[in-house]
């Protein structure tokens, strides 16, 4: 069997700037770069998914934020019977950033993905100074479920 864990990757401008517009962080990071993200999310990284690998199961903790840099993953609710595959600039994870942490959805990477994974405390920071972005995280959520 494969080795399913992800390889942790150097972030770069081109990887920052899909960040920026994933999360319409412009108005605030005109040249959103790499130090910036480490600024921004210092606790946060960008790895590296094979085919196959799980990134959240559903029911599980979790508060973590996800914007997909390259690759698809695959969103299944079980008891929705619903799948969504998601690509580059789309993000998974927030709802279990606004609610009460618990995973609504598992992904799976339905092929080899460059994935950013923004960690709850950073994002908790973010929010609290910048209202408009809470508001539109909030809303994307409450939209999926």
């Amino acid at each position: 069997m494969a080795d399913l864990a992800p390889t942790k990757l150097v972030v770069d401008d081109a990887a920052a700037a899909v960040l920026c517009k994933a999360l319409k962080l412009e108005g605030f990071y005109p040249e959103f770069t790499k130090d910036q993200v480490r600024g921004v999310f210092p606790h946060g990284d960008l790895s590296l998914y094979p085919a196959g690998a799980r990134l959240i199961t559903q029911g599980e903790d979790g508060r973590d934020l996800f914007v997909i840099y390259t690759g698809r993953v695959n969103v299944v609710r079980a008891f929705a019977q619903q799948e969504i595959a998601l690509g580059p600039g789309d993000f998974f994870g927030e709802i279990g950033l606004v609610r009460d942490g618990k995973r609504t959805a598992s992904v799976v990477a339905l092929s080899e993905s460059r994935i950013f994974r923004l960690v709850h405390r950073d994002l908790q920071y973010l929010m609290s100074s910048n209202e408009e972005l809470a508001k539109h995280l909030e809303d994307i959520a409450y939209r999926r479920l």
